[in-house]
């Protein structure tokens, strides 16, 4: 979606709301005693052939909380431990193929299989067909947002808010202008006032999954992190391959001190942004703090340093970098 601005502008400020208490006093993993156990699994085709990259959550029936999530390996495989006792859905979804099964948690260990009919109507490129929602869009409209596309692309902020004007007064319900809109809010680092024309938009599309991941990057910078989560689990449903939501996604995880899962993710859209992308090693360090990896945390720091060393967020991720070089002197092997 034209040029992808810092829904990452607010990143320095994110990173030290969530993230302040990573080196080395956060020892606050939970335990679960007893009561713990795991859910180990597969997801295969219909044809029995592990499937890799889909995406599994696992639900709690008796609160409809998803508990804890991720991706199948390439053998196709899942696992997830420390869940208490209890009846839980799993669910497996690759695009917009979704599979569920009832697991009655009452073994230290449960094994699940799944299987998922992969359509071969998905889009190898990840990107969501035309919905009927953007062909009602009249084509003075369309003209109008193509145009305010063109001047944000260009940093032409008013003349956007022109066009972006005129495509709204023509059609209202118009999801990707009413995207661009939001867009617009959180440039300016209002992003309350951006959940109204993004939440609108999802509204009238459900189907377009840019608007579910710029809502997404909202809920992130309101510290929203379950409400990111839901939003960006549309989002990558829609488009598979938008290292965007993929990004915002291990900001989520991130928020919510899941740092294996931020790391997965973070992981994912590495492989599928630019390289010049260089937020990643920094939300990969942090993930990596979190788990108590500090030497690799380093390594990530020193690489972000290294591509970014004026950037926004360049003063506080020195100033980690110091203290976990810091701490890795004083405790080798950590």
């Amino acid at each position: 979606m034209i040029r992808w601005i810092l829904l990452f502008v607010s990143l320095s400020a994110f990173l030290s709301g969530v993230l302040c208490a990573q080196l080395p006093s956060t020892n606050n993993v939970p335990t679960f005693g007893r009561s713990a156990g795991s859910i180990s699994g597969a997801v295969r085709g219909i044809d029995e052939k592990p499937l890799s990259d889909v995406r599994v959550e696992v639900r709690d029936l008796a609160t409809g909380r998803v508990v804890a999530s991720g991706y199948t390996l390439p053998n196709g495989s899942f696992e997830f431990s420390s869940l208490r006792r209890g009846s839980y859905e799993i669910v497996a979804s690759s695009g917009v193929q979704e599979a569920r099964q009832r697991v009655d948690f009452l073994q230290p260990q449960s094994l699940v299989i799944i299987r998922l009919a992969q359509g071969s109507e998905r889009d190898p490129n990840g990107a969501s067909t035309v919905s009927i929602a953007q062909l009602k869009v009249p084509e003075k409209a369309a003209k109008a947002y193509n145009k305010a596309r063109e001047a944000f692309a260009k940093n032409k902020r008013d003349e956007a808010l022109t066009h972006l004007e005129t495509a709204l007064r023509l059609f209202p319900e118009y999801a990707q202008a009413l995207t661009l809109r939001g867009l617009l809010y959180i440039d300016d680092e209002k992003p309350q006032q951006a959940l109204g024309p993004l939440e609108q938009a999802v509204k009238y599309d459900y189907g377009y999954g840019m608007g579910y991941v710029v809502l997404g990057a909202a809920y992130n910078m309101l510290s929203r992190y379950d409400d990111a989560t839901r939003s960006l689990q549309h989002a990558i449903a829609l488009l598979p391959t938008s290292w965007q939501a993929q990004f915002e996604m291990s900001k989520a995880e991130l928020g919510k001190g899941q740092y294996q899962e931020a790391l997965r993710h973070v992981d994912r859209a590495a492989e599928l942004a630019p390289p010049q992308f260089g937020a990643i090693h920094l939300v990969r360090a942090h993930a990596l703090l979190g788990l108590k990896n500090y030497s690799n945390a380093v390594t990530e720091l020193e690489q972000y340093l290294g591509a970014n060393p004026k950037g926004a967020a360049s003063a506080q991720a020195r100033e980690t970098l110091d203290r976990a070089r810091a701490f890795v002197a004083a405790n080798p092997g950590k």
